[in-house]
């Protein structure tokens, strides 16, 4: 498991004016941007997550997935742009590996990638999905302009801080989702259909599928 919460708004960005950091009990947060994109050079489509990669370490650091994001996507001054690929693209008929160097198109800007990692799954994406996972701050270090948007933010925070972070959330217009690992580990625990098929398998394996 990742991050104790996810602020997202589904597929639309969050209100820029959005501050969780300085609500109650919230000791880190790291965005992200995401969207559908069309890998021309291969084409394929997939789930574009741009990471604030640095951020996002900090986020998850001593959590099991600490060590989900390779080195190289720290490195912001790193050209080309090192990124994140999952094995169904990989794999795909258009498949790819560690190594490969292609372009992608974004909010019509054009950034060179090299794959330096292929994953199974990653934190809010699905396994079985095409996905690739770039660090937003070497994208923005090439054009400032990209990715300005977010649409998902994790929070680090312990679960006692769960009451506040609903009612900061509560407070605000513009209605964003909170998703807490807690609450979501508690909902699966109390299904008897899940316990039933998932007898013998640590319940933290199936919270860390959802995010």
């Amino acid at each position: 498991m990742g991050a104790p919460y996810l602020l997202s708004n589904g597929d639309d960005p969050l209100d820029p004016t959005l501050r969780p950091e300085a609500w109650p009990g919230v000791e880190a947060v790291a965005g992200a941007w995401r969207s559908p994109i069309v890998i021309r050079q291969l084409g394929v489509q997939v789930d574009l997550v741009a990471l604030d990669a640095g951020a996002w370490a900090t986020v998850n650091a001593g959590t099991p997935i600490a060590g989900a994001l390779p080195l190289e996507l720290l490195d912001p001054t790193r050209v080309p742009v090192p990124v994140v690929v999952s094995r169904a693209l990989a794999e795909s008929a258009s498949p790819v590996a560690v190594g490969d160097r292609f372009p992608l198109t974004v909010e019509g800007g054009a950034i060179d990638v090299e794959v330096v990692a292929v994953v199974d799954a990653f934190p809010s994406l699905a396994a079985g999905d095409r996905f690739v996972v770039v660090p937003r701050p070497a994208v923005q270090a090439q054009d400032p302009a990209l990715l300005q948007d977010t649409m998902q933010v994790w929070l680090r925070a312990p679960d006692t801080a769960a009451a506040d972070l609903d009612a900061a959330v509560a407070a605000r217009p513009d209605g964003p989702r909170l998703t807490g690992r807690a609450a979501v580990a508690a909902t699966i625990a109390r299904s008897p259909v899940v316990r039933t098929v998932t007898a013998g398998l640590a319940l933290t394996t199936l919270v860390a599928a959802i995010y």
